[in-house]
């Protein structure tokens, strides 16, 4: 079970660094693309983390959990403004509503599909692990240690997403960007999985 939960890791992270390839040559994604998949990849990290600490044996101290989570989506609604912002096809009202921009993204540039791969992808971790958790006489939370842990993962696409927002706003050359931020990012996601060997890393 642990080779198969293995595998979705590793399922995960080829979903999440090579369909945009996919997106870049059939729907010509921008960086915005880029990042507001990393921006999703960020959310669905938080929200994996959250159902662990819901759904481990330990019980988690409700208020800080809740100041946490507070403090987690105020930051990560703050991110999404400014990776819409990004988007160098803004009309006036775009402008001065960067969440306008949402619906071109999911549809027009079709991110929904890797969104939706994306999530699925997550969710039957998280069952995976909470239905089979790795057992460790050691360890009295084996849901938490799984799915808790990925912090070099999150680092990273923090890391790419502040470079992107600089970068496309100096650069002009998007494609090449658009590669950068993806290998960069990418090739975090490889090393650190294939280093520790766990999912979600």
């Amino acid at each position: 079970m642990k080779n198969i939960r293995m595998d979705f890791g590793l399922v995960t992270l080829l979903l999440a660094n090579l369909m945009p390839l996919i997106g870049y040559f059939t729907w010509h994604w921008l960086p915005v693309d880029l990042l507001f998949l990393f921006w999703v990849e960020t959310l669905l990290l938080f929200l994996t983390a959250l159902a662990a600490a819901f759904t481990g044996p330990k019980s988690p101290n409700l208020s800080n959990l809740l100041g946490g989570s507070i403090f987690a989506g105020w930051f990560l609604l703050i991110f999404l403004m400014f990776v819409c912002a990004m988007d160098p096809r803004m009309d006036d009202m775009e402008k001065r509503y960067p969440f306008l921009v949402l619906p071109r993204l999911f549809w027009k540039d079709q991110l929904w599909i890797q969104v939706l791969l994306l999530a699925l992808s997550y969710s039957t971790q998280w069952a995976m692990a909470f239905l089979n958790p790795v057992r460790d006489p050691k360890d009295p939370d084996p849901v938490s240690r799984d799915l808790l842990a990925p912090m070099g993962r999150l680092v990273a696409l923090f890391f790419a997403i502040f470079l992107g927002l600089f970068t496309t706003k100096a650069l002009p050359n998007y494609s090449g960007v658009f590669f950068m931020l993806l290998a960069i990012k990418g090739g975090f996601d490889f090393l650190l999985y294939f280093r520790k060997g766990k999912t979600l890393r």
